[in-house]
């Protein structure tokens, strides 16, 4: 089954603007989706993004970036009340072959999907890392029924 990450052209525009405000250090912000899935695809439809100003950045660096709790809390709270599930997307601006860093795979492991396991049921996550530009991504879901994270085949913006 083939998974795809869905972008109406206005949000992948105003996304674009705020994570690549500088390349001089990591970026990041929340998207929201809701799924439709068929026997032969699976599409992650983005119909909302949530884009942080500087003081909702716990840390900032040149390879590394996390959000304040109450940041966070203000984006699960939106997938609660809308019934929608999160989107967890980042940007490596150095890179031009880019891919999920080590740092990236212990927090999306170790942190993100056991706290939404535990506390926030009913809400997914997917992932994306942005390279030094909008044109070079990596795209992941975490799949409930496996408990594992797959491979995005493509991002589509429309």
């Amino acid at each position: 089954m083939k998974n795809q990450i869905i972008f109406k052209q206005q949000d992948w525009d105003v996304l674009k603007k705020s994570l690549y405000e500088t390349r001089e250090l990591e970026s990041a912000l929340y998207g929201f989706y809701k799924e439709s899935t068929t026997d032969s695809s699976h599409k992650i439809l983005v119909n909302d993004i949530l884009i942080p100003t500087r003081s909702d950045y716990h840390k900032r660096e040149r390879s590394y970036v996390a959000f304040k709790s109450d940041f966070t809390i203000q984006a699960l709270k939106y997938c609660m009340d809308n019934n929608c599930h999160l989107l967890d997307i980042h940007t490596h601006p150095w890179s031009s072959d880019v891919n999920f860093s080590s740092i990236d795979d212990n927090e999306a492991k170790r942190t993100k999907i056991p706290y939404l396991k535990q506390y926030v049921k009913n809400v997914k996550i997917s992932f994306i890392v942005l390279g030094k530009n909008s044109q070079i991504a990596k795209a992941r879901m975490w799949a409930t029924k496996s408990d594992k994270l797959q491979s995005i085949h493509k991002i589509v913006i429309v």
